[in-house]
């Protein structure tokens, strides 16, 4: 759900608290789906995606780390170097850039991103 939005776009609160800002024209108290890109997704130890690594995918020079899903927030998949050493069950964390965030409202439609 749309926490609070203004003129740089909007905060969406997280089902486990964290925030997430998105450089994206919306209302407060929308619910929206967010969704980000596995490589837009960028190592932040406070970051608001973070979890146990269930499934580690080495495909040359890239890897993806599937984080196991924490209650109502599902598996995120982030891309890492190829060479990055991950252990199973390994706890990452993960943040990303406002203007990387997708937002989608209840129809399905991505909501406008703000120009730059």
């Amino acid at each position: 759900m749309i926490e609070e939005a203004d003129a740089d776009g909007v905060t969406v609160r997280l089902p486990d608290g964290h925030a997430v800002r998105a450089s994206v024209a919306g209302a407060a108290g929308a619910t929206v789906t967010l969704g980000v890109r596995p490589e837009h997704l960028v190592p932040d130890a406070a970051g608001p995606f973070a979890g146990p690594v269930e499934l580690f995918e080495r495909l040359g020079p890239l890897s993806f780390a599937h984080l196991g899903a924490r209650g109502a927030i599902g598996t995120v998949v982030a891309q890492l170097p190829g060479d990055r050493r991950v252990t199973l069950g390994e706890t990452l964390a993960f943040g990303i850039a406002p203007d990387r965030v997708h937002l989608f409202g209840s129809d399905g439609r991505a909501l406008p991103r703000l120009p730059a």
